[in-house]
């Protein structure tokens, strides 16, 4: 029996959930329901998700929520699917059926196409009902009308799929002929011989490398000299111009290699840096629902790029950090809890683990960082207070070197002290921050002579570059460098969202690809490919501003070199 088609819609699901132990007539009267909806979706429209449970159900929600849209591709082939799961609960015979009868194995004779054709076309909106046959088995079928109007909506695709064919053997010795004298002649590599063969032959790059691989494999005369596993050198190049921004497809090209090989080494280079981080936690108190936590998944800070040490020193006063005593615990369990997790995820990584399991271990250590952030703010009050007590005067009135020296290192004791304070044994942040940044000042840190004239310092005048990058090892490496942050807003809306939930800039927490995925109606894939590009085009408007900056300050003339 063929495998039924996954949800891409949380929303399909939910409802799918809610309906399965419905009565039989419900289901029944849900399920033309849907099938008529998913005759009238159009694949590049925007479906408002009251008016789809409407549809289906009948029920109007009084109050509608302000939910995203469903994407018509996705919701057609979720409604599919959706017809297809309620069709197997309900045990249609087939020979009770009024609608003709195709099975699913005749449909894919009748349009002269594989199996594995007729299932890209079920979650392309193919509708599909499981029934009983005489013999007794479950199988997949159409009904006539259903499988006519899809051929009718996609006529061009079930053509162009009908005219497929496999490489024939005259077809295969002239494929093979060529590309033996593109590699004599002008010494062409396997990627680029298939892909100049691909248009000569009107076939995908992806099948003249294979009908090419598979010869050098069979012949005693191969064509091309074997490649083996990528070396050291590849793989340290791969690594660093992904982290770079040099997409997967640009590495295949420059390096002559399959695209799974440049994604494989990908991901053993980000498995090598997780495992390589060590992280430790302590015990955390137990918390259930950590996702819905309110504590925990909202009221995040981002880490800044540039931010004034003497604002910083005065908003550690204000009432900023008040009534903070409840958080305080919520958020160390959620902070440890989140690195225990996601140190047990990394334990657990194959030598060459999935894209999807180092996104939920990579998430986790996001999610974690911005706790900590938070984390630290709420530990500078107490920090800054003893700084104060000691040098005998407010901070923000000392020299400016000695603030940025004092708060830099402020901010460095609070992050130790929150990575030794046990959420479970009723220690207070404040208390253990100012007493550890007393004991550091009574070890060395000591501050200027006394004495001195107090300094009144302008707005802007005291910066400190990156101030909390250091707090979280993973911080630099996994998140969104500050600096391409500052130019999310130049995004166009839909990019600049989807980066904003990916790296939790809008205060609420990452996202996994998996829940982009199913928030917006697309693949994880697609997600992923619209997240590089976006951090691609943050890179372009970073050097634009970066060179608008510099003109500026040098009055549009260019620096001279170093060397003169």
């Amino acid at each position: 029996m063929p495998r039924i088609c996954r949800f891409r819609i949380a929303a399909i699901d939910e409802l799918y959930r809610q309906l399965r132990y419905a009565p039989r007539a419900a289901r029944l009267r849900q399920m033309e329901s849907a099938e008529r909806l998913a005759d009238e979706i159009d694949p590049g429209q925007i479906y408002p998700q009251d008016f789809v449970m409407f549809r289906v159900t009948g029920y109007r929600p009084e109050q509608a929520l302000p939910v995203p849209g469903l994407v018509g591709a996705a919701l057609v082939g979720d409604l599919a699917a959706f017809i297809q799961r309620l069709s197997c609960s309900l045990g249609l015979e087939s020979d009770a059926q009024q609608r003709g009868v195709v099975p699913l194995a005749d449909v894919a004779r009748r349009l002269g196409v594989s199996a594995k054709t007729i299932a890209r076309y079920r979650k392309r909106g193919l509708v599909c009902h499981y029934l009983v046959f005489p013999d007794g088995a479950m199988r997949l079928a159409c009904f006539e009308d259903a499988l006519q109007r899809f051929i009718d909506r996609h006529r061009g695709r079930v053509e162009r799929a009908a005219g497929f064919s496999r490489v024939g053997g005259g077809d295969l010795r002239s494929m093979i002929t060529a590309a033996r004298d593109a590699r004599r002649q002008r010494g062409l590599s396997l990627g680029a011989a298939s892909r100049e063969l691909a248009l000569r032959y009107g076939r995908s790059p992806g099948t003249l490398r294979a009908i090419l691989k598979r010869h050098d494999r069979e012949s005693r005369e191969p064509i091309f000299a074997a490649r083996g596993s990528l070396s050291a050198r590849e793989a340290r190049l791969i690594d660093r111009a992904s982290r770079m921004g040099v997409s997967p497809a640009v590495l295949a090209r420059r390096l002559d290699r399959a695209a799974p090989t440049i994604h494989r080494a990908i991901n053993v280079g980000r498995r090598r840096r997780l495992v390589a981080m060590e992280l430790r936690w302590m015990p955390p108190a137990e918390i259930a629902g950590l996702a819905g936590l309110a504590g925990i998944s909202t009221g995040l800070v981002p880490f800044e790029t540039d931010i004034d040490a003497v604002e910083l020193v005065e908003r550690t006063r204000g009432p900023l950090y008040a009534g903070t005593a409840e958080a305080e615990p919520v958020l160390l369990a959620g902070y440890n809890l989140l690195k225990r997790r996601a140190a047990g995820l990394v334990s657990g990584l194959p030598e060459y683990p999935t894209t999807r399991a180092l996104d939920a271990i990579e998430t986790r250590l996001r999610w974690a960082a911005l706790l900590k952030r938070r984390l630290v703010g709420l530990g500078l009050p107490s920090a800054v207070a003893a700084i104060e007590q000691y040098i005998g005067r407010p901070l923000d009135r000392q020299p400016a070197d000695a603030i940025l020296a004092l708060v830099s290192r402020a901010i460095e004791v609070v992050s130790n002290s929150i990575e030794s304070i046990n959420p479970g044994g009723g220690q207070r942040l404040s208390h253990l921050c100012g007493y550890a940044m007393s004991r550091a000042l009574a070890a060395g840190d000591a501050p200027p002579p006394a004495g001195r004239a107090a300094t009144k310092h302008r707005p802007g005048s005291v910066m400190l570059s990156r101030p909390f990058d250091g707090i979280c090892p993973w911080q630099t490496v996994l998140g969104l460098r500050p600096e391409l942050g500052e130019c999310v807003g130049s995004l166009d809306g839909f990019r600049r969202q989807l980066v904003r939930d990916r790296y939790g800039l809008g205060g609420n927490r990452p996202r996994l690809l998996v829940e982009l995925a199913a928030r917006t109606g697309r693949t994880a894939t697609a997600i992923a490919r619209h997240l590089a590009a976006a951090e691609t085009r943050l890179r372009e408007l970073r050097k634009v501003a970066r060179s608008i900056r510099r003109r500026r300050t040098t009055g549009g003339r260019r620096r001279p070199w170093r060397g003169a």
